[in-house]
């Protein structure tokens, strides 16, 4: 019993929302990418995409905070889904 991830590695923007995700690479700016690590958001995290804002942005649950994240980076964001082994 644990979590394994699914193996279809996506975009944040393209991910399904409140689903658990994990965080494969970031693919934005290094001053942004080491901007999220500061702020819990780095490779290996488990992540959720809490909803989608106007503009294609969204509100993100990690590292215990929410982050609202414009488009451009959630599309920097790959990620793939977790599936718990129970189901």
């Amino acid at each position: 019993m644990g979590n394994n991830s699914s193996g279809s590695p996506m975009t944040l923007r393209s991910a399904p929302a409140d689903r658990t995700l994990h965080l494969l690479a970031c693919h934005a700016d290094p001053a942004v990418a080491r901007r999220l690590a500061a702020l819990g958001v780095r490779r290996g995290v488990q992540l959720r995409l809490l909803r989608r804002t106007a503009g294609g942005g969204g509100i993100v649950l990690a590292a215990g905070g929410r982050l609202a994240l414009g488009r451009e980076l959630l599309d920097a964001l790959e990620v793939e889904e977790v599936v718990d082994d129970a189901e």
